[in-house]
Protein backbone atom coordinates (compact mmCIF):
# COMPACT_ATOMS: atom_id res chain seq x y z
CA UNK A 1 0.00 0.00 0.00
CA UNK A 2 1.38 3.31 -0.92
CA UNK A 3 1.63 6.16 1.97
CA UNK A 4 -1.40 8.36 2.80
CA UNK A 5 -3.47 6.02 -0.16
CA UNK A 6 -6.63 5.25 2.00
CA UNK A 7 -9.05 8.47 2.96
CA UNK A 8 -9.82 6.39 6.59
CA UNK A 9 -8.77 2.79 7.61
CA UNK A 10 -10.89 1.06 9.83
CA UNK A 11 -10.97 -2.37 12.12
CA UNK A 12 -14.21 -3.35 13.75
CA UNK A 13 -13.71 -5.87 15.92
CA UNK A 14 -9.81 -7.29 14.75
CA UNK A 15 -7.36 -5.88 17.20
CA UNK A 16 -8.31 -8.10 20.14
CA UNK A 17 -7.57 -10.66 18.11
CA UNK A 18 -3.86 -9.84 17.90
CA UNK A 19 -1.37 -9.70 20.13
CA UNK A 20 -0.50 -6.44 21.92
CA UNK A 21 2.69 -5.90 20.00
CA UNK A 22 1.20 -7.11 16.81
CA UNK A 23 -1.73 -4.08 17.40
CA UNK A 24 0.73 -1.86 18.09
CA UNK A 25 2.37 -2.43 14.80
CA UNK A 26 -0.43 -3.05 12.93
CA UNK A 27 -1.69 0.71 14.33
CA UNK A 28 1.72 1.95 12.81
CA UNK A 29 1.26 0.73 9.48
CA UNK A 30 -2.36 2.52 9.30
CA UNK A 31 -0.79 5.56 10.08
CA UNK A 32 1.09 5.52 6.94
CA UNK A 33 -1.50 4.23 5.04
CA UNK A 34 -4.24 6.67 6.21
CA UNK A 35 -4.62 10.02 5.23
CA UNK A 36 -7.64 11.77 7.20
CA UNK A 37 -8.49 8.98 10.59
CA UNK A 38 -8.21 5.73 11.64
CA UNK A 39 -11.08 4.04 13.40
CA UNK A 40 -11.22 1.09 15.50
CA UNK A 41 -14.17 -0.59 17.33
CA UNK A 42 -13.30 -2.95 20.44
CA UNK A 43 -14.60 -4.82 23.36
CA UNK A 44 -13.48 -2.51 26.01
CA UNK A 45 -13.47 -5.53 28.17
CA UNK A 46 -11.65 -8.39 27.97
CA UNK A 47 -13.65 -11.33 26.80
CA UNK A 48 -12.60 -15.00 27.16
CA UNK A 49 -13.19 -16.41 23.32
CA UNK A 50 -10.91 -19.15 22.38
CA UNK A 51 -10.43 -20.66 18.44
CA UNK A 52 -13.74 -21.30 17.41
CA UNK A 53 -14.05 -24.67 14.54
CA UNK A 54 -10.36 -25.06 14.13
CA UNK A 55 -9.95 -20.60 13.67
CA UNK A 56 -7.20 -19.73 15.74
CA UNK A 57 -7.55 -16.52 14.81
CA UNK A 58 -11.17 -16.63 16.45
CA UNK A 59 -9.07 -16.34 19.52
CA UNK A 60 -9.29 -12.95 21.48
CA UNK A 61 -5.25 -12.38 22.69
CA UNK A 62 -5.30 -8.56 24.23
CA UNK A 63 -7.48 -6.31 25.59
CA UNK A 64 -7.28 -2.65 24.77
CA UNK A 65 -8.11 0.16 27.41
CA UNK A 66 -8.68 3.90 26.78
CA UNK A 67 -5.21 4.25 27.63
CA UNK A 68 -4.18 2.45 25.35
CA UNK A 69 -5.24 4.39 22.87
CA UNK A 70 -5.19 7.65 24.02
CA UNK A 71 -1.03 6.95 24.52
CA UNK A 72 -1.44 6.89 20.83
CA UNK A 73 -3.56 9.90 19.84
CA UNK A 74 -6.86 8.43 19.72
CA UNK A 75 -9.78 10.10 21.41
CA UNK A 76 -12.37 6.82 22.32
CA UNK A 77 -15.84 6.48 23.09
CA UNK A 78 -17.37 3.55 25.38
CA UNK A 79 -20.27 2.18 24.65
CA UNK A 80 -21.90 0.70 28.28
CA UNK A 81 -23.29 -2.74 27.91
CA UNK A 82 -22.85 -2.68 24.09
CA UNK A 83 -22.46 -6.79 24.08
CA UNK A 84 -25.15 -7.34 25.71
CA UNK A 85 -25.91 -10.76 23.50
CA UNK A 86 -22.92 -12.57 24.53
CA UNK A 87 -23.43 -15.54 26.40
CA UNK A 88 -21.77 -14.50 29.99
CA UNK A 89 -19.91 -17.01 31.74
CA UNK A 90 -22.19 -18.37 34.41
CA UNK A 91 -20.62 -19.83 38.28
CA UNK A 92 -22.23 -23.31 39.10
CA UNK A 93 -24.69 -21.94 41.39
CA UNK A 94 -26.12 -20.62 37.94
CA UNK A 95 -24.90 -16.14 38.60
CA UNK A 96 -23.61 -14.61 36.00
CA UNK A 97 -19.56 -14.10 37.03
CA UNK A 98 -19.01 -11.18 35.15
CA UNK A 99 -20.95 -8.00 33.92
CA UNK A 100 -21.97 -6.88 30.47
CA UNK A 101 -19.15 -6.03 28.41
CA UNK A 102 -18.59 -2.60 27.14
CA UNK A 103 -17.42 -1.69 23.62
CA UNK A 104 -14.45 1.00 22.49
CA UNK A 105 -14.46 3.30 19.69
CA UNK A 106 -11.18 4.91 19.27
CA UNK A 107 -11.11 7.62 16.11
CA UNK A 108 -7.79 9.35 15.24
CA UNK A 109 -7.99 12.32 13.02
CA UNK A 110 -4.59 12.47 11.41
CA UNK A 111 -2.52 15.90 11.90
CA UNK A 112 -2.18 16.37 7.96
CA UNK A 113 -5.94 16.17 8.04
CA UNK A 114 -6.41 18.58 11.16
CA UNK A 115 -3.84 21.12 9.40
CA UNK A 116 -6.59 21.52 6.27
CA UNK A 117 -9.60 21.65 8.35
Amino acid sequence: WNDKYYPNTTMLDVIEHLTKAEGVKLLQKLAIIARRQILVFTPADFIEQDSFEGNPHYAHKSQWSTQDFTGFGFTCRVLKNWHQNIRLPVSKNGKVVMKTPDALWAIKTLPDEIKRI
